[in-house]
């Protein structure tokens, strides 16, 4: 064989071995018909909210932001994709908007001194609250996204309590963050404030296989060791 003909052999062993790993990955990607799809998120905005948006060309996430306070018991339905509103910021009266707030939000509710119209929610330490964040989407399996916490609340205490929360591909309701205050002070909760970043991602699908014996999967040098099991530094 010439130098010519096994450079060529090479290149196609190399060109088989890419296609056929593109090919694993495809699978492992539950048979998405192409990255563009995975690229591609379609979003609806309900009335009160606001489009998610990344801070920077450089950020990963994209800040979202408050629409309304929701019932986190409530579940949407294709008929009604949002939850149960407890406080949607905004004063209908005047004199009397606190009564269209949920009565065990009422006493945490004051006037936003930004904006005579509407008010803002004081959630004090220990407490938490779900806030809708006014959006649904739409995206190609296994696409997912992670509602986190910004780095700046979470610095002070102000986190996500599912952190991270996950949303599947196939959900179509409005998006949420179960708001917790793990401060020493009142967390000041607004209308379209940002108040979580949300961080998109594909999944990978594996096959399961179920083996028979513990010993099948084979042993390492950690072993069964669990938490704290590699020690504390």
């Amino acid at each position: 064989m010439t130098l010519l003909d096994r450079d060529k052999v090479e290149s196609e062993e190399r060109l088989q071995f890419v296609e056929g790993e593109l090919d694993a990955l495809h699978q492992l990607l539950g048979g998405v018909a192409s990255i563009r799809e995975l690229l591609t998120v379609d979003y609806h905005v309900f009335p009160g909210g606001r489009a998610p948006l990344r801070a920077t060309d450089g950020a990963i996430g994209f800040d979202a932001y408050a629409r309304a306070l929701v019932d986190e018991t409530s579940k949407p339905t294709a008929d009604n994709p949002l939850r149960r509103t407890r406080g949607d910021f905004v004063k209908a009266d005047d004199t009397a908007w606190k009564e269209l707030i949920d009565e065990n939000l009422r006493d945490f509710a004051k006037e936003d001194p930004q904006d005579s119209r509407k008010w803002e929610l004081h959630l004090p330490p220990n407490e938490r609250v779900m806030v809708g964040l006014g959006i649904a989407t739409r995206m190609a399996f296994p696409l997912f996204y992670w509602v986190a916490p910004r780095s700046g609340f979470a610095s002070i205490g102000v986190t996500v309590a599912n952190s991270p929360g996950t949303v599947d591909p196939d959900y179509r309701g409005e998006a949420g963050a179960l708001v917790e205050n793990n401060s020493r002070r009142d967390f000041i909760i607004s209308h379209q404030m940002r108040i979580v970043q949300l961080i998109f991602s594909p999944a990978l699908i594996p096959r399961l296989h179920e083996v028979s014996q513990h010993s099948e999967l084979g042993g390492t040098n950690r072993g069964a060791g669990g938490f704290g099991s590699t020690g504390a530094r």
